[in-house]
């Protein structure tokens, strides 16, 4: 073969194998992108239900919507991602899920919710960020509320996952306590003390 007719079958190919990449992006693109409120109406009076999707090349056939994503409305060819703050555990889902409170969904098309992590909490429901465990009070995972700084210890920053034991010569009497008191002259005061004593 000539080599010159060569190069241009070669050059050929090349143009055609990007032109079908380019096609099949704009196809995704096409479906990703849709519109939420925009609804296909089917040919032929026949509906797909809630919860699938059709094809138009073949209506009679309904998809269900594929995990971590829905379809909410009769009459679709498209599905919707799951929005943030919500997640999609199965297939078939005509609405998502809200992510309960101590958990939190950051991202589109999530699964399952992720518990809060530690040194934060979620106190509601659809979170999206979780929120700093503030002064006087810790977080372990997955809490939807913090948890007060006990008696004997204190909490002097903020996203702490455990408490500070009180220290030798001082005293943390109270609950939520973020500094601890010195422990006065006379008085008795071991690492973790609550409750001030007098020497005796």
């Amino acid at each position: 073969m000539d080599p010159v007719e060569e190069k241009m079958n070669y050059l050929l190919l090349v143009i055609v194998i990007l032109l079908i990449i380019n096609i099949c992006l704009l196809w995704w693109w096409y479906f990703d992108m849709l519109p939420q409120n925009i609804v296909i109406k089917i040919p032929y009076n026949q509906v797909c239900p809630k919860g699938h999707y059709c094809s138009m090349a073949k209506i009679d056939q309904p998809y269900s919507c594929p995990i971590g994503s829905y379809c909410p409305r009769e009459g679709m060819n498209y599905w919707i991602k799951c929005s943030k703050g919500f997640y999609c555990p199965t297939t078939g889902l005509s609405e998502a899920l809200p992510c309960p409170k101590g958990t939190y969904c950051p991202e589109f098309g999530m699964t399952e919710p992720i518990p809060c992590k530690m040194g934060h909490y979620c106190p509601e429901a659809k979170m999206i960020d979780p929120i700093p465990c503030p002064f006087g009070s810790y977080c372990i995972r997955g809490l939807s509320e913090p948890k007060k700084c006990p008696i004997r210890y204190y909490c002097p920053h903020e996203r702490l996952i455990n408490p500070v034991i009180c220290p030798f010569e001082a005293y943390c009497p109270e609950e939520g306590m973020t500094i601890y008191y010195e422990c006065p002259k006379g008085y008795n005061c071991k690492v973790g003390t609550g409750q001030i004593n007098r020497d005796l």
